[in-house]
């Protein structure tokens, strides 16, 4: 899983505890951290970096205000979820027969995964008992879904894979040896992209084979210091990898790693960071991008390089405001969220040929740092995602169009 902008002075944190997925290598170990009091997944995190970058061919795109197109709701509450404040549920993958996979917490502040078939049965599980914090990040059609757990006996934070007859894998980002290891993607091959952090505070990416052997994935240029690095945030059928490095001086680049190994890295002309978020199976990326007032902005990148910037037409212009897209379909639909002016969040819906809709799930909180986020969009543009009511309780939803 993956998106953005400095955190520590804004962090609340869970009672279980913290950990920075994808800001500096973090000080204590939890499974994931809140920022503005809402969990951030390793591709909801990120760094807000100012700094010039390398020149890209950049098309930009004025975007025209347009009403969602009629929708229909499915809200997900795992039935052993909490009711507070900061409890919940949230749906993280959609697959084509719209069967959800995400993650609750329940009462005691623990995390669950599940997943959900589209008629509403849920498979509840956890990689090593219920205290073992297992969040799900990702999965495939195939019914394989991937995310981090807590080792009880070590006290690290590692990866598993569990696959759809409920046999479970769990591995080392490093092999052995890592600080909390993130896995972010897994394509139909079971091969699953991610990172962890070394001794010295880096995040170093690794790729995980179907077999469990495991390439290191360190971009050249990446820095080694606490706060730097590699982070791997999606993976297409063709073993292509999308992401982004922090280099030795804290600038923030794009990359895209080819099956061969080779890298390319990119920026947004003018951009004071890039993050490579989502990739389809056609070598289309999206990703966000943050300006010199620290607000994000959606990029799409065709398979040539060719980079088309948007906005959410009701998406705020202040620092940490703006458009965060996840994931892109086959058919280039995008998906995310945006926070507005008034520090709300909402999600959108971006088709290929621009056209953007804004929506809010049914129940969605309206006040500051609440609201509706999309998160995953399947072939036939349903979303999934999450919103936090205004009593700060979180619900998993499907958007079907």
């Amino acid at each position: 899983m993956k998106p953005t902008h400095a955190i520590a002075a804004f962090m609340l944190t869970a009672s279980v505890g913290i950990a920075p997925a994808l800001a500096a290598a973090p000080l204590m170990q939890g499974p994931l951290y809140l920022r503005f009091g809402r969990p951030v997944l390793p591709r909801l995190a990120g760094l807000a970096m100012m700094h010039p970058n390398k020149p890209a061919s950049v098309a930009g795109v004025k975007q025209q205000p347009a009403k969602a197109p009629p929708a229909s709701f499915t809200i997900i509450d795992d039935p052993a979820a909490g009711t507070a404040s900061n409890q919940g549920t949230f749906a993280i993958w959609v697959d084509s027969n719209s069967g959800a996979t995400g993650f609750y917490i329940d009462s005691a502040d623990n995390y669950h995964s599940y997943f959900r078939t589209s008629g509403g049965i849920f498979t509840n599980f956890d990689v090593n008992g219920p205290d073992s914090q297992t969040i799900a990040h990702w999965a495939n059609e195939k019914g394989t879904i991937i995310g981090d757990y807590l080792d009880t006996n070590s006290g690290q934070y590692e990866g598993f894979l569990r696959k759809a007859n409920g046999t479970i894998q769990t591995f080392d980002g490093a092999g052995s040896g890592s600080h909390y290891t993130v896995p972010v993607s897994v394509n139909g091959g079971n091969t699953t992209v991610g990172y962890y952090y070394d001794d010295n505070g880096a995040s170093r990416g690794f790729l995980r084979a179907r077999d469990g052997a495991i390439t290191p994935m360190d971009e050249p240029h990446a820095g080694l210091g606490a706060g730097q690095g590699t982070i791997p945030q999606d993976l297409n059928a063709t073993g292509i990898t999308v992401g982004y490095y922090v280099d030795s001086s804290y600038v923030v680049h794009a990359f895209v790693r080819a099956a061969d190994g080779s890298f390319a890295e990119f920026d947004v002309n003018g951009a004071a960071d890039t993050q490579g978020i989502g990739i389809n199976n056609r070598g289309w990326i999206t990703g966000d991008y943050t300006d010199s007032n620290a607000a994000d902005h959606g990029f799409l990148r065709d398979p040539t390089g060719i980079i088309t910037t948007f906005d959410a037409p009701d998406a705020g212009t202040g620092s940490d405001q703006g458009t965060v897209p996840i994931e892109l379909n086959m058919h280039r639909s995008t998906a995310g969220w945006y926070l507005d002016a008034s520090n709300v969040y909402h999600g959108f819906l971006r088709l290929k040929n621009g056209s953007i809709a804004e929506f809010d799930a049914t129940g969605s909180g309206t006040g500051q740092y609440l609201g509706t986020s999309g998160y995953d969009i399947n072939r036939y543009n349903v979303i999934a995602g999450w919103d936090q009511d205004d009593n700060g309780v979180y619900h998993g939803f499907l958007r079907t169009p």
